[in-house]
């Protein structure tokens, strides 16, 4: 049976939840996902996911944390996505130590 809309889900649905489905939700980028995360958080319905997919997941949020405080640049990649690229520079506090 087609759905049209992610909040149209039957109760007791089953579904496997990507990584894309965190991160827009955390990052406040969907309500749709964070309304699918709250069903899933009631047992509305029945989010699957693997290691593989909480291991991206925080990969990227830590990508996003440095981007928002400015110690990771964003560039563009060779297929023109943007991506994170490292910038390798260290803080030092008022005491000289890193």
């Amino acid at each position: 049976m087609p759905v049209e809309r992610i909040e149209n889900l039957p109760a007791g649905t089953r579904l496997f939840l990507d990584a894309n489905i965190f991160v827009y939700a955390f990052l406040g980028h969907s309500n749709e996902c964070q309304g699918l995360l709250g069903r899933c958080a009631t047992e509305q319905v029945l989010g699957i996911t693997t290691l593989d997919v909480v291991n991206e997941v925080t990969h990227r949020m830590m990508l996003a944390e440095g981007v928002g405080k400015g110690v990771i640049k964003r560039e563009r990649g060779a297929r023109g996505r943007s991506c994170g690229a490292i910038v390798h520079t260290r803080r030092r506090n008022s005491a000289g130590t890193l």
